[in-house]
């Protein structure tokens, strides 16, 4: 197997919440595939494959993902396995960030009315900024628990009350070429390049 890092930004594809990407493990897939197997006999006359024979490897830094470590699946349903990339939760082609819901859901519900994706906006010079002035990036974390835990802070100088929720961010590129990086003076990493899609977390 080639160790060369792949170019994520040649991969062509897209969240689709059905059947949609998703955060899974290892171990949790192979349950799925089992109970699967042996639900439908018909269909499925070898239950006694018990598909440990199945490797997941990264596709960022091409290390094998073990059977416990959380991994971000992106279906094809035209696949035999039923994937068709996979990476560590917390390599790199996935971030996550922290929305409001009112304003999050509405907008991901009506671009997808018009069969378009949400983007997260990427740093701005000042030409391109809102009022004129430069914008840095939207608020961006590595993994799902971090941004979490911003919110499980219930800070209400910047939540005033309102309702705040965790979502995916689908990276254009990865991690190291598409944030800032280091942490800003509040401690938060900022999206550089504007991402490919915003999308709701199971």
């Amino acid at each position: 197997m080639s160790t060369e890092r792949l170019d994520l930004r040649t991969i062509p594809f897209a969240i689709h919440e059905k059947p949609g990407a998703f955060i899974s493990s290892p171990a949790s897939w192979r349950g799925i595939k089992r109970l699967t197997v042996s639900r439908d006999p018909v269909n499925n006359p070898s239950p006694e494959v018990d598909f440990t024979d199945t490797v997941f490897t990264c596709e960022t830094c091409k290390k094998p993902i073990g059977e416990k470590e959380p991994m971000f699946l992106h279906m094809d349903p035209e696949k035999s396995e039923g994937w068709q990339h996979c990476y560590y939760d917390h390599c790199g082609k996935v971030g996550y960030t922290v929305g409001l819901a009112s304003s999050y859901e509405s907008a991901i519900d009506e671009e997808e009315a018009k069969g378009k994706k949400v983007q997260k906006m990427g740093r701005l010079s000042a030409e391109e900024g809102p009022d004129g002035k430069p914008y840095e990036g939207g608020w961006i974390w590595r993994t799902r628990a971090e941004a979490q835990a911003v919110i499980d802070k219930n800070d209400k100088d910047w939540t005033m009350g309102r309702e705040f929720r965790v979502y995916g961010v689908l990276l254009t590129g990865d991690w190291d070429s598409d944030v800032s990086p280091e942490v800003y003076e509040d401690g938060v990493h900022r999206l550089w390049v504007s991402s490919t899609e915003v999308f709701r977390l199971p």
